[in-house]
């Protein structure tokens, strides 16, 4: 695999044959799917751990940043009532994040149709000409 976008195959199933590309057969693919489907119940596994372990530390992330927030405002050790307002504070928290998620994936959608607009009447323009 060479190094442009390695990051979609994270979870993408490689097999290796022993065959060269002209003799590769109907055969050979089957081999490959057989491959896929034997492994499909480890990929499926490995894909909700990985996303258990997404959730954790997003969790996690955001509850760090509370404290931090918190210690910002206080130097000193967190008092009994700030502790009590921890969980509230996360939630409110994560709340924001997913909401900046959403702004920003709207943001891209937004630019991206805007570009194939503008495509598309530049395409339009050269069409008339």
């Amino acid at each position: 695999l060479s190094d442009f976008l390695l990051w979609q195959s994270s979870f993408s199933v490689l097999s290796f044959m022993e065959v060269l590309w002209p003799e590769f057969s109907f055969w050979h693919l089957c081999a490959a799917v057989l491959h896929y489907q034997r492994n499909h119940d480890a990929i499926t596994r490995a894909r909700e751990q990985h996303d258990l372990e997404r959730e954790q530390a997003q969790r996690q992330a955001d509850y760090d940043a509370v404290v931090a927030e918190l210690q910002q405002e206080g130097p000193n050790e967190i008092d009994q009532s700030k502790r009590a307002s921890i969980p509230a504070l996360v939630r409110k928290q994560e709340t924001e994040r997913q909401r900046r998620v959403e702004e920003f994936l709207q943001h891209l959608d937004r630019k991206r149709a805007k570009f194939l607009d503008d495509l598309v009447q530049k395409n339009e323009i050269k069409v008339c000409s």
